[in-house]
């Protein structure tokens, strides 16, 4: 027995430290870049530090332009900056291509900015299997402060409404999209503090022999006539997400 006490005694218990903490949260205090929601196995991620060279980019209009940044990020000391056209409806988009997974839960996570002067923020999400084409999209809207999803008749049905953007160039506000491709369903969508629940609605699904692949969008559009910006940043993809 230690300093003459039994073993089950609770007088030298750790209670300012506590010893035992799990892979996750370990991971996390170490600088991992998924600090937020860690259900699911990552596959990739893209933590804007090296190169924009793992996307493919486009923008519309005059002035437009996706790059690294040094002017905002959520970790590390980059982030990407995407700046749209010149006109209102122009737009800024980067596309990850990725190859076929296993069929199980996907989640999508990016961290982004707010603009007043952008008019939404679409996440989008095609996976073709090799004979079908699932596509889900949310879309932030910023100017009607609301959060919609795409249904399976291609409207947008709005999921909440009256929802207070706070804009502070280095904020980035959260985002996960979690979808199920072997239902055709999305499963939720997690913004911020708030989780919508989202398992009783069906992602878009059309026949289509495209080679098996997935794809994520991130476009963003101008509400004026004037190049506008966002920083995105920590792009996570999961699966296996319960």
């Amino acid at each position: 027995m230690v300093h003459t006490l039994p073993d089950y005694t609770t007088k030298y218990k750790l209670v300012k430290v506590f010893a035992n903490i799990d892979n996750a949260e370990l991971a996390a205090r170490l600088g991992s870049i998924s600090t937020e929601d860690r259900r699911g196995n990552m596959i990739w991620y893209d933590n804007f530090e090296d190169n924009i060279n793992k996307w493919v980019t486009n923008t519309t209009g005059s002035g437009g332009s996706i790059a690294l940044s040094t002017d905002q990020a959520h970790d590390g000391t980059k982030s990407v900056k995407l700046v749209t056209g010149n006109i209102a409806g122009n737009t800024a988009t980067m596309i990850k291509y990725m190859n076929y997974t296993e069929l199980t839960k996907m989640g999508f996570e990016i961290r982004h900015t707010l603009n007043s002067s952008i008019k939404h923020i679409v996440q989008a999400i095609y996976i073709f299997t090799g004979t079908t084409m699932y596509h889900a999209a949310t879309k932030t809207d910023i100017q009607n402060n609301r959060l919609q999803i795409l249904k399976q008749d291609g409207t947008w049905e709005t999921i909440e409404t009256g929802h207070t953007f706070y804009f502070a160039q280095s904020l980035f506000d959260y985002s996960k999209i979690v979808v199920d491709p072997q239902t055709g369903k999305y499963e939720r969508w997690i913004y911020n503090n708030k989780t919508h629940v989202l398992n009783t609605y069906n992602m878009q699904s059309t026949a289509d022999t495209t080679g098996a692949h997935i794809e994520y969008w991130f476009e963003i559009t101008t509400n004026t006539n004037s190049n506008e910006e966002i920083y995105a940043d920590a792009f996570i993809v999961t699966r296996n997400e319960p």
